[in-house]
């Protein structure tokens, strides 16, 4: 069995390491050519081991009872679990709650003291307009005996007083949303959006003329209150926090499609487990007996054919069956039922070639014994030509030839020449009938010749030919062999 080890990293379902809890209830689902690999989840609903089968994740275990999980949604929420504990996410957005509050905080100090300064905590004096705005102003004699009157002071105040005001509103809106990030990617983004408009705040509130130092060519810097301190190490820390948690909160993305993708392959595996036995007993039966088959097939084929090419396709076919026997005997099901279609289109092929291969050879001793039936009745009308019957005897020493030949086994090669021969010799033979029928020197015995063929002939004689007199039985049987050559060629 082969181990894959890696590092797991915040990616949802990385390539999976091997967990040590949960080992052993993995390789219980591994066969010893399986590539296995394991991730284990630490979630709020228990310790989970993802099982990955040769680069697929197939089951998801419970390590309390080996039992692998089946319902999708289970695993849905499990998956969902494991990103936010690899995100460390509870963590990050306390902490980003935390420090966006220590970031707001850290600017009251000079805030209230301005606020007195400007009268804004006397009897709820509030500035929403100029009109306002002066009378908050005469409230405070720091404020009253101050700049009030130099031109864009009051307009620099009411600015002041909403700009911080929007501040406040923004530092609130982002602390009220924390927690959805959780929800994924665009979550992230909206809350990184509600960061930015609290940094934008700041930056109005610091570039306000009420806290800018006065200097040359700035005709509405007053430097009345004195610049927040801001905690910019604290934006700064909720800023990374929200960029880590939108690289590890993406998986939540393929939850859905995860979860679904794992409960059918949980259900699939399941299934093999059960049956995987019976399965490969079934193929084994049908290997081992059609092996058999097809070898005893080319057995018998080989007493009348010799074929390098069959030999080496049973070998081929022995080979893989053997192969798929011994996957088997140590327990490789998985490995030996993959191997079923190779075999059967192994098996086919050698089939259809010993098919084949006999069937030319049943075509080439069928057209030898038609030859031979011909000749044997070509002696017979033949008559007195001796010339026919000389040239006869030769064709006749030919096939003999040939049939001494096919008593042993011949090669596969040799089927095309022989079978050409035959048509050779059939062409010799219509060509001496021929001959003779145009010689005239076809008489039977007593007769001219178109007398009736004798009885003792006659009745050995095809169909077709019988009842024709010399010439005419001659003609007749000349034009059943050319036949019978044009429909074989």
């Amino acid at each position: 069995m082969k181990i894959t080890t890696a590092v797991l990293l915040v990616v949802l379902l990385a390539l999976p390491l091997f967990a040590a809890s949960g080992r052993e209830e993995a390789q219980a689902y591994a066969e010893p050519s399986d590539a296995l690999a394991t991730s284990s989840m630490s979630v709020p609903s228990g310790e989970f081991v993802l099982v990955n089968l040769n680069g697929a994740d197939t089951l998801l275990l419970n390590v309390a009872d080996g039992k692998p999980v089946t319902d999708e949604a289970t695993m849905r929420t499990i998956m969902t679990d494991n990103i936010y504990a690899l995100a460390n996410a509870n963590a990050k957005i306390g902490e980003m709650g935390s420090n966006i509050n220590t970031f707001a905080s850290s600017t009251e100090p000079e805030e209230s003291q301005c606020r007195q300064w400007l009268g804004l905590l006397n009897n709820g004096e509030v500035c929403t307009d100029k009109e306002s705005c002066l009378r908050s102003c005469f409230s405070s004699p720091y404020c009253d005996s101050g700049p009030k009157a130099a031109p864009g002071f009051i307009e620099a105040m009411q600015s002041w007083v909403a700009s911080v005001a929007k501040f406040d509103s923004a530092v609130s809106d982002f602390n009220s949303s924390i927690s959805s990030v959780k929800d994924g990617v665009s979550s992230v983004d909206a809350q990184t959006a509600k960061l930015n408009a609290v940094k934008a705040a700041m930056a109005e509130v610091q570039g306000n003329g009420l806290v800018m130092k006065q200097a040359e060519g700035c005709d509405t810097c007053f430097e009345f209150c004195k610049q927040p301190n801001y905690s910019t190490s604290s934006i700064d820390s909720i800023s990374s926090d929200l960029s880590s948690l939108k690289t590890s909160l993406a998986p939540l993305a393929l939850v859905n499609s995860k979860a679904t993708s794992l409960k059918a392959m949980t259900d699939r595996e399941l299934s093999y487990q059960s049956s995987k036995k019976a399965t490969y007993a079934a193929l084994s039966d049908k290997v081992a007996n059609k092996n058999t088959e097809l070898k005893a097939k080319a057995n018998g084929l080989s007493m009348k054919v010799e074929s390098s090419g069959i030999d080496s396709s049973v070998s081929e076919l022995d080979n893989l069956s053997k192969s798929i026997q011994a996957m088997g005997n140590k327990g490789d099901y998985r490995l030996a039922l993959s191997k079923e279609a190779e075999f059967d289109r192994t098996s086919a092929d050698l089939e259809d070639t010993l098919t084949t291969l006999d069937r030319k050879y049943a075509a080439l001793t069928k057209s030898v014994k038609d030859l031979s039936d011909k000749i044997n009745t070509a002696y017979m009308v033949s008559g007195n030509s001796s010339d026919a019957v000389t040239k006869l005897a030769d064709v006749k020493t030919k096939l003999n030839a040939i049939n001494t030949k096919l008593k042993s086994p011949i090669q596969e090669s040799d089927i095309p020449v022989i079978t050409n021969d035959v048509s050779d010799l059939s062409a010799q033979m219509n060509d001496i009938l021929a001959e003779a029928a145009l010689s005239g020197g076809v008489k039977p015995a007593g007769g001219s010749p178109t007398s009736a063929i004798p009885s003792e002939v006659s009745k050995n004689l095809p169909p077709q030919v019988k009842g024709l007199c010399g010439i005419s039985a001659i003609l007749a049987l000349l034009a059943g062999a050319a036949f019978t050559v044009r429909r074989k060629g």
